[in-house]
């Protein structure tokens, strides 16, 4: 779908939540088979009541088409802080929110779609005066570099459902990510 327009809407009901949730069943239950296929058709966990949800909107045909959820978490629970060192931990590097569940449905997953998908992401942390961490996998973190997004990677290659990396998505504004490391 490379003539997609996106927008990204906040899902500030529990219509709109159910609506993310089971995108994500169609695609990480369904079609990837990461997680077990549920009745309900809706994937969710018990992180997903300390996240902020975001659906992806094709303005074109008014239909969504991804999702992603943004954990906030005040401490060292990040879900994929199993993965960082101690130099790399929220504490340290002022860094406590994670970018998860981040999905595209299978016609829209090409590179100006995810790069705009990507782009939306980033508006949201500007827009919360945030960075935040992702788990993906290494084409995914090469291409947003490559595209000019201000990511680094801060773990080694992990095997998760094939390899990937922990990486941080900064919002552009590193100086207040230093002022808030120093204090």
């Amino acid at each position: 779908m490379d003539g997609a327009v996106l927008e990204v809407e906040f899902c500030d009901s529990d219509a709109l939540r159910d609506i993310s949730f089971s995108l994500r069943h169609q695609v990480f239950c369904e079609e990837k088979h990461f997680e077990e296929e549920r009745e309900v058709k809706r994937e969710c966990d018990t992180s997903d009541d300390m996240a902020n949800h975001y659906l992806f909107k094709d303005v074109i045909s008014g239909k969504y088409v991804g999702s992603f959820r943004l954990l906030r978490s005040p401490s060292e629970t990040v879900t994929n802080a199993h993965f960082l060192s101690d130099a790399l931990m929220p504490s340290a590097t002022g860094v406590n929110n994670e970018i998860s569940r981040f999905l595209l449905l299978k016609p829209y997953r090409c590179a100006t779609v995810l790069l705009q998908a990507f782009s939306l992401i980033s508006d949201v942390l500007c827009e919360m005066d945030e960075h935040a961490y992702i788990l993906a996998e290494k084409r995914l973190g090469v291409s947003l570099k490559r595209a000019g997004y201000d990511i680094s990677i801060v773990s080694r290659p992990i095997m998760h459902r094939g390899e990937r990396a922990v990486y941080v998505v900064y919002n552009g504004n590193r100086d207040r990510l230093s002022a808030k490391q120093a204090s």
